[in-house]
């Protein structure tokens, strides 16, 4: 079962990574872990604007703004244990 989006937003100079926990996954389960994070495509093994939350019932969770907007960038979301990216954006 499909049960999240992650989305990368711009503004006001920054990128912002997103997630999403679909109505159908909440309906069904008590509690989850979420995990945002930009990735700098230029910069391998440094992850930006990273925020997590455990065992939470949240529909969603932002990640802290990210200085990356000059570089080709991707955000990556993890609902518990699986994970997905988006498309690079430079």
């Amino acid at each position: 079962m499909e049960a999240a989006s992650v989305k990368q937003y711009y503004g006001c100079g920054y990128n912002y990574a997103y997630i999403y926990v679909w109505q159908q996954y909440r309906d069904t389960h008590s509690s989850w872990d979420l995990y945002v994070k930009i990735v700098n495509e230029s910069d391998s093994g440094t992850d930006y604007g990273q925020a997590t939350v455990n065992k939470t019932t949240r529909s969603e969770l932002w990640g802290p703004a990210a200085n990356t907007s000059k570089y080709c960038t991707h955000a990556t979301g993890y609902l518990n244990s699986t994970g997905g990216s988006t498309s690079s954006v430079c």
